[in-house]
């Protein structure tokens, strides 16, 4: 991933961007969006030697994520007039 991806305020957090990014991939796919699995999450850090703190934020950031994400999905539903 190229740095000028990253805003500079966030240039610190550029390994568990890249980590996120990576274990994104690893989303089932289907209707909606879903969370990446705790199991992937726990294997990388596993093979990479990270301990609970990392699974611990990149399972914060995905569940930001996806609250975001379904929030974006329910407003463009109410747009499309398939909201309730």
């Amino acid at each position: 991933m190229g740095e000028d991806l990253i805003p500079p305020a966030l240039g610190h957090f550029q390994f568990y961007l890249e980590c996120y990014f990576e274990l994104s991939t690893c989303r089932s796919s289907g209707f909606g969006i879903s969370y990446i699995p705790v199991t992937a999450i726990y294997t990388y850090a596993d093979r990479f030697g990270l301990g609970e703190f990392f699974c611990e934020v990149i399972r914060s950031m995905d569940i930001l994520y996806v609250k975001q994400q379904s929030e974006k999905d329910k407003e463009k539903d109410k747009k499309n007039g398939k909201g309730l």
